[in-house]
């Protein structure tokens, strides 16, 4: 099994909080915010980590593997992960966003699962976007999921709470498989949109293609960091 970090962006509503720096580099606890998800990674003995890089991907730690998304600044996160495809048609692999701080608990409970496209989804939403929003449901996107585990609805515009049982928390595991699967989606797009495209509209698209996705819930401990705000609430709660 392999870990790939998703890291190429610059995060331009938090870059100059911190000096120019990508939102990875975030010093926490000491350490950076990409290197609590390394060790997050290696904790659950997961050696072999690919970092897709892009904006001063010459900060991230030399010791990794690192893949640049050279187009990092007209592209999104799914064209980031296709720079390591040849990888993803070959291993298991857990993928992270890394502008986000999570529990370890999360990658040890993912890392068992044994679905092809499976992901971890955050039940505890509500409580933490109606801290980062006056309406929650102005950047909430929506989450349905059956009693299976399988999802049928990810990522569209809610305009209800009644459509939101979770949150994606930038967290996925991908069997070969299933990756193939999602390529297959992805190489059918347009050009354009393949740079623009997603991971959650990846997965609703493939979800109406037919390839079932699946999650499991999880409470544990597990923030976004997007902008100066959320940073604010981010060290509040752990401090």
């Amino acid at each position: 099994m392999i870990g790939i970090i998703l890291a190429a962006g610059r995060g331009k509503r938090i870059s100059k909080a911190i000096f120019e720096k990508p939102k990875w580099s975030i010093e926490i606890k000491k350490k950076m915010l990409i290197e609590h998800q390394i060790t997050n990674l290696e904790n659950n003995k997961i050696k072999k980590i690919i970092i897709i890089g892009g904006y001063k991907s010459n900060l991230i730690p030399k010791r990794y593997k690192i893949i640049k998304n050279f187009k990092w600044n007209k592209t999104n996160s799914i064209f980031s992960l296709m720079q390591a495809k040849k990888y993803l048609f070959k291993n298991d692999a857990i993928i992270t966003y890394s502008d986000i701080f999570y529990s370890s608990k999360i990658i040890r409970k993912l890392k068992k699962e044994n679905k092809k496209i499976c992901l971890p989804f955050n039940t505890n939403w509500k409580k933490y976007w109606t801290k980062r929003f006056k309406n929650p449901l102005d950047d909430a996107e929506s989450f349905r999921i059956r009693k299976n585990g399988k999802i049928i609805e990810i990522g569209k515009k809610a305009k209800k709470a009644i459509n939101i049982q979770g949150q994606f928390m930038g967290i996925m595991k991908l069997s070969p498989l299933g990756f193939k699967k999602l390529y297959k989606i992805y190489s059918n797009l347009k050009i354009t949109e393949q740079m623009k495209i997603d991971t959650t509209s990846i997965l609703q698209k493939c979800i109406e293609n037919g390839i079932n996705i699946y999650g499991f819930p999880t409470n544990e401990l597990w923030y976004e960091i997007d902008n100066k705000k959320d940073l604010k609430i981010f060290l509040k709660q752990i401090n």
